[in-house]
């Protein structure tokens, strides 16, 4: 945790991503990260964006829920988009 936290301590914005059942579990995360830190972070459905829809947000930290179910394949290939 102190590594993870090493590297983004220093964010102003965050951006969780989430498909099918988690991206609820994104929405939640991004609203306890605001509760706690008063910073800006948004949670959103992975599939619907593209990658202009990622770029105007200026998230400069994100995260992705991407447990090895069906479509985690095509969450990778979003990431990596």
């Amino acid at each position: 945790m102190e590594e993870v936290a090493s590297r983004f301590h220093t964010r102003t914005d965050f951006l969780y991503l989430g498909r099918g059942i988690n991206y609820p579990i994104a929405l939640e995360g991004a609203l306890k990260l605001k509760e706690i830190s008063y910073i800006h972070a948004e949670g959103t459905r992975l599939g619907d964006e593209t990658r202009a829809d990622c770029a105007h947000r200026r998230a400069d930290a994100g995260g992705a829920l991407a447990p090895k179910d069906h479509v985690f394949e095509k969450m990778i290939g979003n990431i990596r988009k």
